[in-house]
């Protein structure tokens, strides 16, 4: 046989192989998760009653989460309702955030939140629902990673239309495949800053903004809500000399 053919088989041989590992890992990744889907829930309207947002915990991160959830609502143009707001009228949407430790509001509707028992550290349960015309989102965490973790599934369910956010009705149960979860990082920005030594001198112009040690507080807080959406829940710095 030919050196090339054999070559060109064995080739072929490891794009199966890797196809089966891929295969295999999203499918494994998939082990932790328990999803029931039905149909869409709206669960915030402009033009409907403020979003009720509800959290059971003291918890400085879970008073975090919330203020970003408010805040998150609240720039994209839906009404929500005051800390203090007793529950407003029977169709107003009722988000709740709870952990395992302190779950009432689940427990009420019939959510069974005792898999997080024996889940890692930021599993969670979510469950979108509807009833008696009143929409129910209900986040409950394994702790307050948990919440956090929820809450950024939720966001990434979410759908806009006419003045609307939608999300799938069902309750969805998920505990994490990979407990660590880490976004490397590295400070090539410092090439732009450097451009006489690098004799790039229109980089100082084009991308000095990507030195992160130059950005603003505001800046830097968008950044790390971003990679936490995306689902890192940790971060290394790469140290590149020469």
């Amino acid at each position: 046989m030919h050196p090339w053919v054999r070559w060109y088989e064995c080739r072929d041989m490891r794009l199966q192989l890797f196809i089966i590992v891929c295969f295999c890992i999203v499918i494994s990744a998939q082990a932790g998760a328990d999803v029931v889907y039905m149909n869409e829930t709206r669960i915030a309207s402009k033009s409907g009653p403020g979003v009720v947002v509800r959290v059971s915990s003291d918890d400085a991160l879970m008073q975090q989460t919330d203020a970003w959830l408010r805040k998150f609502l609240a720039s994209r143009g839906y009404k929500v309702e005051p800390v203090s707001s007793d529950g407003g009228a029977a169709s107003t949407p009722l988000w709740t955030l709870e952990t395992l430790d302190s779950c009432p509001i689940a427990r009420q509707a019939g959510t069974r939140p005792d898999f997080l028992k024996s889940a890692r550290a930021d599993a969670f349960v979510l469950n979108v629902s509807e009833q008696g015309g009143r929409p129910y989102v209900l986040v409950v965490g394994k702790n307050a990673a948990g919440v956090r973790a929820g809450v950024a599934r939720l966001v990434a369910k979410m759908s806009e239309k006419d003045g609307a956010l939608f999300a799938k009705t069902g309750i969805e149960k998920r505990t994490s495949f990979f407990p660590v979860r880490r976004l490397c990082i590295s400070p090539t920005g410092r090439i732009a800053d450097n451009w006489k030594y690098n004799n790039l001198p229109d980089w100082s112009t084009k991308y000095s903004g990507t030195l992160f040690t130059k950005w603003t507080d505001t800046r830097i807080q968008a950044y790390a809500e971003q990679i936490w959406l995306m689902g890192f829940n940790s971060l290394e710095l790469m140290e590149i000399r020469g």
